[in-house]
């Protein structure tokens, strides 16, 4: 079993939360809410046919702790995730640390960033903590 963190449309509630209780998909549990151990820029890019998308960006100590939710899943789960995300490209699968809502721990976890983004991220740029779609207006969709 797979640890992963979702932090976008995965999350409960989001437009694709209804993936992770698929079962075609492989088998994916809840574990609960946490964060990032460290600062990730999470912002809003357009990105080929996709407008409006959260992605986190490769670029360790700026942004927030981004909130999200942990899961474990089995491999064909995992395996569903990869292609899912598009990894390993555009977007790469990654270890990082991860901490429990409650502080009660801190532990490893699989994530996808967005590698190739060509932007400029920097302290000036909007970044998300939370991803909502309804409180952020700004769900992504395909053009």
């Amino acid at each position: 079993m797979h640890r992963v963190f979702v932090y976008a449309s995965l999350k409960t509630n989001e437009m694709n939360s209804f993936h992770m209780a698929d079962e075609s998909h492989g088998k994916a549990v809840f574990i609960g809410k946490g964060r990032t151990s460290k600062k990730w820029p999470v912002i809003f890019v357009d990105y080929e046919e996709y407008t409006h998308f959260p992605a986190m960006i490769y670029q360790e100590g700026i942004g927030h702790q981004v909130e999200g939710e942990i899961w474990e899943v089995d491999d064909k789960f995992l395996k569903w995730l990869d292609e899912f995300e598009g990894h390993p490209y555009p977007v790469c699968r990654k270890t990082i640390q991860i901490t429990h809502e409650d502080n009660s721990k801190e532990e490893t976890c699989y994530i996808y960033f967005l590698m190739n983004f060509k932007g400029n991220v920097s302290e000036s740029s909007t970044f998300i903590r939370s991803y909502n779609s309804a409180e952020c207006g700004r769900p992504y969709k395909v053009t």
